[in-house]
């Protein structure tokens, strides 16, 4: 195994290793987590898993649901598994190594089902290739950056592998919000609830986390911002809650 960090989620709840390059979860995960609201026994798949650090926060809040995560770099496979031995969630989790871009009937093949899931959630690659600069991390390059068409292609499938009315909830930066919901429309998905996130005092939201449903009316509803840090840059009271107590964020 490559060289590694082992961080704390939940203050210490949660414990799990990452590697010191690729990509390395961190808040923008947990709050994806945290806005995931299953009912008991909700069959939930994860794309791009990574480590499974999302998945973890999610288990742990969480302890009927069932989790498959996929995850294209093969490498983040063992990591994936301690996390979740490590943290008792190893009979509730299953990790699948695949490319969520190749054709639906390969994907099936490999475990993931159509028309299954309750809930998928991911957090796609942020940087469309052609425009941004290489990164000297080849796997750090790998994770964070998508070609231009892909984030439409993360949508297809995760409508393949929802069932009717099943949900979808992403986390995005604010500048793929309008090649995601041109990708909602095209592919049916509806009654869209947009979440800013504002994680610098007085500065524009840089995330936004979009949950919405398939087959509904293509209908969006703007919440209420969700403000990280006072001005002094201490975690405001909600956001402590969330990042340390496992506080779920209600998108309503």
């Amino acid at each position: 195994m490559q060289k590694y960090t082992t961080d704390l989620f939940f203050n210490g709840r949660i414990t799990c290793k990452q590697p010191l390059e690729g990509f390395r979860a961190g808040t923008d995960s947990v709050f994806l987590a945290a806005s995931i609201n299953p009912a008991h026994g909700t069959k939930i798949l994860e794309m791009g898993c990574a480590a499974a650090v999302a998945s973890c926060c999610l288990l742990y809040r969480c302890p009927s649901v069932q989790l498959d995560g996929v995850e294209i770099i093969h490498n983040y496979k063992q990591y994936a598994r301690d996390n979740v031995i490590y943290n008792g969630f190893d009979t509730r989790f299953n990790f699948i190594h695949a490319d969520i871009t190749e054709k639906v009937s390969q994907l099936n093949a490999l475990g993931l089902r159509s028309d299954y899931y309750d809930q998928i959630f991911a957090n796609p690659p942020y940087f469309v290739s052609h425009e941004s600069r290489p990164l000297k991390d080849s796997l750090k390059e790998k994770a964070h950056k998508r070609q231009a068409n892909e984030l439409s292609i993360w949508l297809s499938r995760i409508v393949s592998f929802l069932h009717a009315n099943g949900v979808l909830t992403l986390i995005i930066p604010t500048h793929s919000l309008s090649e995601l919901i041109g990708a909602m429309q095209k592919y049916s998905c509806g009654a869209i609830k947009i979440l800013p996130i504002y994680t610098d005092y007085n500065k524009p939201a840089r995330r936004l986390i979009i949950q919405a449903q398939k087959g509904r009316k293509p209908e969006s509803t703007m919440l209420p911002p969700l403000y990280v840090h006072k001005k002094d840059r201490f975690y405001r009271k909600a956001c402590r809650q969330i990042l340390g107590d496992a506080m779920y964020i209600d998108l309503k």
